[in-house]
């Protein structure tokens, strides 16, 4: 069962990736692995502000 925690994550994820945020590059079948990178810069740029931002809130 997830915590509420995971549950805001995965939402958040999911949001992410059906937006056209992160775009799938690659695959690695041997390890069943989605590479994911962002769809441009600006995107990229955002992201990581809003990281920043929110981890500064929190410490």
């Amino acid at each position: 069962m997830l915590s509420t925690l995971h549950k805001e994550a995965a939402s958040g994820a999911v949001w992410i990736c059906q937006s056209g945020c992160l775009a799938i590059e690659g695959y690695k079948p041997r390890r069943d692995i989605f590479l994911l990178d962002f769809s441009n810069n600006k995107v990229r740029r955002g992201f990581v502000s809003l990281v920043e931002s929110f981890h500064n809130l929190h410490n």
